[in-house]
């Protein structure tokens, strides 16, 4: 099911890793799928996904591949990562291979998802601090970074 995910947004994943006449690394590559995986996660924690939410990953398309995605591309997407949200988990457990900077950069998109709303629901805090973990991020960081998405409501 997550291949969905990957199919519907993966020529602009591939625009935003390949360097120019190049192809991703496969970390890189790795890292902004299990990325928008875990946004997705984080987007629907709430109940809802928030056009705000949708708009940050438009914005962040748009920045990286010079694309506009469709609102209900990434919103399926997201429910599509959601309805799956097992393989999620074995991914990120996984992912503590990667280079801590890059956890943390997987760990910090989802934490600005979050609050993309002004606001830091209860299920979002305690699903990023399983986020945190079991990415293996220091909890130095997972406090500091939760403490002050708490810090801008």
């Amino acid at each position: 099911m997550l291949s969905h995910l990957t199919n519907t947004l993966g020529t602009m994943l591939k625009k935003i890793t390949a360097p120019k006449g190049g192809d991703a690394s496969p970390d890189t590559a790795s890292a902004l799928d299990l990325s928008i995986k875990v946004m997705s996660l984080v987007s629907v924690a709430d109940g809802k996904i928030d056009e705000a939410e949708v708009r940050q990953v438009q914005d962040a398309y748009l920045q990286h591949a010079g694309s506009m995605v469709e609102p209900a591309t990434i919103q399926r997407a997201f429910q599509i990562a959601a309805d799956d949200q097992q393989a999620i988990w074995q991914e990120l457990r996984a992912a503590k291979g990667l280079e801590e900077d890059i956890r943390i950069n997987i760990f910090d998109a989802a934490a600005e998802i979050a609050t993309v709303d002004l606001h830091l629901h209860d299920d979002e805090f305690n699903l990023l601090k399983k986020v945190g973990t079991a990415l293996g991020l220091p909890d130095e960081h997972v406090e500091e970074k939760l403490a002050s998405a708490k810090a801008d409501e």
